[in-house]
C-alpha cells in the first residue's frame, strides 16, 4: 500500500493542471448545509417500529368488542365429556 501513495505523490504536480475543482461533489450532490437539513427532516417522518403514541380509540373499542363476543360465544359452547374406554 506505501507504494500506492508514493506512486500517487509522484504525480503532485501535475494535479493542479487536472480538470474539474474540488467542490464537485457539493455541485452534485448540494451544499452540505442543504444536505444535513434534509437528512434532519427526513428522520422525523420514518417511524420503523410503530410508535404506541398513535393508539386508535375506535380500534381499541373494536378489539374490545370483539374479544367480548368470542369469550361469550366460548362460554356458550357445549363441554365436550370424556369418553370411558371398556
Amino acid at each position: 500500500m506505501d507504494r500506492w501513495y508514493r506512486h500517487i505523490d509522484s504525480y503532485a504536480s501535475e494535479h493542479a493542471s487536472l480538470a474539474g475543482s474540488s467542490s464537485a461533489g457539493e455541485a452534485f450532490l448540494g451544499s452540505a448545509e442543504a444536505s444535513a437539513a434534509k437528512a434532519e427532516n427526513d428522520d422525523e417522518d420514518i417511524d420503523l417500529f410503530g410508535s404506541d403514541e398513535d393508539d386508535d380509540e375506535e380500534a381499541e373499542r373494536v378489539k374490545a368488542q370483539r374479544v367480548a363476543e368470542y369469550n361469550q360465544k366460548k362460554a356458550n359452547k357445549p363441554k365436550t365429556v370424556a369418553k370411558v374406554c371398556s
